[in-house]
């Protein structure tokens, strides 16, 4: 029972990633922030080895377009995975925002003529999306609130507080105490070799609007987060090896519910100096 949460987290990253196998679906994008060694890189690593995930510690917007992209396209991975994101956020200025915003774009899809640089636009294909899973510590999330707000990043990816219980974090300091790796080990899923066709019930909406009002700090993010859902469902879908979204796979979403806790991202205000 010690490392139910690792395994509910687990669980809950496999859906994510599953997002990204549905055909003609949208492949989610969240942001998990936590504190510094809570183990929230470690999680994500479990799940390098996913055919559609792609793995990068660093990166710029140029790296981005002229490495990250193409590849994805060439093996048709659906989710670019940022252990470390803080990284991204570093550099100051015009190189963060030009990646941030490059990011931002291919997570709505919207790469199919790219205006970046001095070179020729980038031809993508029409549908080209990928997902961004991405880990931040609290505090440079906090840091970057008004960057983040402006940039309009988290209008594609949901921020999702990251916390284990003292018991979990016992039961991880235990283990590496007795440098027992086990909890990293990777994941064992059986994905998908091709897109997989959903067939969705416009009559599970009535389901999908309670998850939504179960969810606390939605606020404006409320479409973003009710899309997220349903492929949420439909991943369970598939990761249940089915073709037909039923009020079962959504209440496995339900399942996850105590994990998805939204983390606002609030402008700084300065305190007006008193005359």
């Amino acid at each position: 029972m010690h490392n139910a949460e690792w395994r509910q987290w687990t669980d809950f990253i496999g859906l994510v990633l599953a997002t990204g196998y549905v055909k003609g679906g949208r492949a989610e994008s969240i942001m998990l922030v936590g504190d510094p060694g809570s183990g929230k890189s470690a999680l994500l690593e479990r799940f390098a080895g996913v055919p559609s995930v792609m793995v990068a510690t660093d990166a710029t917007s140029e790296g981005i377009k002229r490495h990250i992209i193409p590849d994805a396209i060439s093996r048709r991975a659906r989710h670019l995975m940022l252990p470390e994101m803080y990284k991204l956020m570093q550099r100051r200025g015009a190189t963060a925002d030009n990646t941030i915003g490059i990011l931002t774009l291919m997570m709505s899809g919207e790469m199919r003529k790219a205006y970046i640089g001095k070179d020729e636009p980038e031809e993508f294909p029409p549908d080209f999306q990928m997902g961004v899973v991405a880990a931040m510590p609290t505090r440079v999330f906090a840091d970057w609130n008004i960057t983040i707000n402006n940039t309009g990043l988290l209008s594609r990816m949901m921020p999702i507080a990251f916390t284990l219980s003292p018991e979990q974090r016992l039961a991880i300091e235990q283990a590496i105490a007795r440098q027992d790796t086990t909890l990293l080990r990777p994941v064992s899923y059986q994905w998908p070799d091709r897109p997989v066709e959903v067939q969705w019930n416009e009559r599970l909406a009535v389901l999908v609007m309670r998850l939504a009002d179960d969810i606390r700090s939605s606020g404006e993010q409320r479409n973003r987060l009710i899309q997220m859902l349903v492929s949420f469902a439909q991943g369970a879908t598939i990761l249940e090896r089915e073709h037909r979204t039923t009020p079962r796979h959504l209440d496995l979403v339900r399942s996850f519910l105590p994990l998805i806790q939204l983390v606002r991202s609030k402008p700084k205000v300065t305190p007006k100096k008193k005359s």
